[in-house]
């Protein structure tokens, strides 16, 4: 690795383990990254489903602290899916709006943007994200793949439609020496 990948690459392992939700990673100029993130409260607001988020923050907060242990692993997963379970519903029945559903939808998920182009990715932690989590409760030893990544739409208020950032590169945070 070179300065500059060692930089980088420290900025992601320090986030990788702080209870801060990453919202947008951009890549300045200069190649060095810049990250965007927002505390708990911040990212969700106020919200009816407060018991919800709170056992969600608490599993969640178990999981990062434990440095990613297996046996937090389940409560994390399954806070996350009842909260988007009841986060659909609502939605279907109109008692609360896109906006919430979308938060839940995208948590732990972040845009990727590059200051020299106008194209923006999409981008997550697998040890932090729900959805990808999620093959790992059937099978703990379970390489990562990339096909369990869930998909992701950026989020675009001026299109009526999303398009898909399709692309997958999986880059480890883990610092290994060069061979």
């Amino acid at each position: 690795m070179n300065a500059l990948q060692r930089h980088n690459h420290a900025i992601l392992r320090k986030s990788l383990f702080s209870p801060k939700i990453i919202t947008s990673l951009n890549i300045l100029p200069n190649g060095i990254i810049e990250l965007q993130d927002l505390g708990w409260q911040d990212y969700w607001g106020d919200s009816c489903r407060q018991s919800l988020l709170d056992k969600l923050s608490l599993s969640r907060h178990e999981w990062i602290a434990s440095r990613f242990d297996r046996k937090k692993l389940d409560s994390y997963v399954y806070n996350y899916f009842r909260l988007l379970e009841t986060a659909l519903a609502d939605c279907l029945s109109e008692k609360i709006d896109l906006c919430f559903l979308n938060k839940v939808v995208t948590f732990e998920t972040f845009s990727v943007l590059a200051s020299n182009s106008p194209n923006h990715a999409a981008s997550l932690f697998s040890t932090r994200n729900p959805n990808y989590l999620l093959h790992k409760i059937p099978s703990p030893i379970a390489s990562d793949d990339p096909k369990y990544l869930p998909v992701i739409c950026l989020s675009d208020p001026l299109r009526r439609t999303a398009r898909l950032y399709f692309h997958y590169r999986r880059i480890p945070i883990k610092y290994s020496p060069p061979r």
